[in-house]
């Protein structure tokens, strides 16, 4: 039973660690791409135009949304604050249907997986 608490807790702060790093590397590479490309546009602004033209660019910008969800979602849990744990669900689980419609729009079975096994363990 203590192990298995233990266990956990190691998995929260290392999931908590690793969205925070991912977070902060994409952004900082988005800052970095913004202000190599000598756009006038504020940084928002291009981020906005960057994710219309491409889909990859459009990909990162939803993982970077999708990771300040996730760390909203264990903050919640984190200080009992249950109004931010059901605002941050209904968040996470609008993301997760957006990645169950692409992934049957483009039959891939993976990702489909994957945000099915969200919504369930939410």
């Amino acid at each position: 039973m203590i192990s298995t608490l233990v266990f956990r807790l190691y998995w929260s702060v290392f999931l908590i660690i690793l969205s925070q790093v991912l977070l902060a590397a994409l952004y900082k590479c988005q800052r970095h791409a913004h202000s190599e490309s000598g756009s006038e546009l504020s940084f928002y602004e291009w981020v906005a135009e960057m994710s219309e033209h491409s889909d990859m660019f459009f990909y990162w910008s939803m993982v970077m949304r999708f990771q300040s969800l996730f760390l909203v979602f264990l903050r919640s849990i984190r200080e009992g604050n249950w109004k931010l744990n059901v605002s941050a669900r209904m968040m996470v689980m609008k993301y997760a249907f957006i990645f169950i419609i692409e992934a049957m729009a483009t039959d891939n079975n993976i990702v489909a997986g994957f945000a099915i096994t969200i919504v369930y363990n939410l």
